[in-house]
């Protein structure tokens, strides 16, 4: 019962913040897993070597069965003026567990940052950031290692 109370406020939490995030392993049949929220480990400084690669990566407005829909690099607003937008990313690593980050920036100014658990040797794994209408213009979403080392851009536009 306290284990489901605390779930249930990471995600209100996560939800209210407009940021979410799920992760899969590299398999067919594999359905979404969404770890709980738990601290993340502190990220070492620049001078760490990558083991990790980005194979694909997208902006999209939705993930589906755990891959990307409606990926994109321009994006309208909906009639209400307020939408999701997802970034996926899928990741090779010589070792497990791993970490990378989503930096989401509008323009220069950074947004959102989101932590993501890598857990095997072929990874799949996105977060969401809610846009509000006020934030139109150039976007980029950095994925970065668990030592800051840029891994790929992906620069967008909201309209």
């Amino acid at each position: 019962m306290v284990t489901t109370r605390i779930i249930a406020a990471s995600i209100a939490v996560a939800l209210a913040f407009g940021i979410s995030q799920a992760q899969t392993p590299e398999a067919e049949d594999a359905a979404p897993q969404i770890e709980e929220a738990r601290e993340a480990p502190e990220l070492p400084g620049p001078e760490s070597p990558t083991a990790l690669r980005v194979v694909r990566a997208y902006v999209c407005k939705d993930i589906e069965q755990s891959e990307p829909a409606e990926a994109g690099r321009s994006f309208i607003a909906e009639g209400d003026g307020l939408w999701r937008l997802c970034c996926f990313s899928e990741v090779t690593a010589e070792s497990s567990p791993d970490t990378i980050v989503h930096a989401w920036y509008w323009g220069d100014r950074q947004m959102a940052a989101v932590r993501l658990g890598i857990g095997a040797a072929r990874w799949r794994t996105w977060s969401t950031k809610r846009i509000l209408a006020d934030w139109q213009g150039e976007w980029h979403v950095d994925i970065l290692d668990r030592s800051g080392v840029l891994l790929q851009r992906l620069d967008f536009s909201v309209e």
